[in-house]
């Protein structure tokens, strides 16, 4: 529905797929790793959205909440796996190919592909993109303008991000970041 807020909530592959959370949700469903809840089911949602005072707890709430439900899903990524996704999440492999990745961890592209996907719940080239996207929100969080965030996070620039904002997120970098500068 138009005006309505939105909740986007994303697991990193080392924390869980979208198991994690679904015992939290009475009425979702589950499509190709994400988990889709029904308007009836979000009212928690819908006051933390509200609640002006939400940024200083969100982050320690929505991490108790996946910590209490972690116990009942069982998940351990292939080491390999693993070592990608770190390196992404240092920004060591940022502009890494999936070959490059599939090579440093001595597997065949199309079997590393395979790998990531059913081990991290998403394509390489999706978390990938992922990756740079929050590099590009942590920056304009700090401060940056969407230009130069765009930059540090390695878009070609700040409408190539605009792009990716929208299509990621269903909504304009300025209206979605707004209001969250540290």
């Amino acid at each position: 529905m138009a005006g309505e807020p939105l909740s986007v909530i994303y697991l990193e592959p080392t924390v869980g797929g979208a198991g994690v959370l679904a015992p939290l949700v009475s009425n979702a469903d589950e499509f190709d790793g994400v988990l889709h809840g029904h308007a009836d089911d979000l009212g928690a949602l819908r006051l933390l959205y509200e609640d002006q005072s939400s940024a200083t707890w969100a982050r320690e709430a929505l991490i108790d909440l996946v910590q209490a439900a972690r116990p009942r899903e069982r998940r351990d990524l292939d080491l390999r796996i693993m070592r990608v996704v770190r390196a992404l999440q240092s920004s060591a492999m940022a502009g890494a190919s999936a070959d490059d990745a599939a090579r440093s961890v001595g597997l065949s592209a199309s079997r590393f592909q395979h790998l990531f996907t059913a081990d991290a719940g998403i394509p390489f080239r999706r978390y990938r993109a992922w990756r740079r996207m929050l590099r590009a929100i942590r920056e304009i969080v700090s401060g940056a303008n969407l230009t130069n965030a765009a930059h540090a996070a390695g878009y070609a620039d700040q409408a190539h991000f605009a792009r990716e904002f929208r299509r990621t997120f269903g909504a304009s970098a300025s209206a979605g970041i707004a209001g969250a500068r540290g």
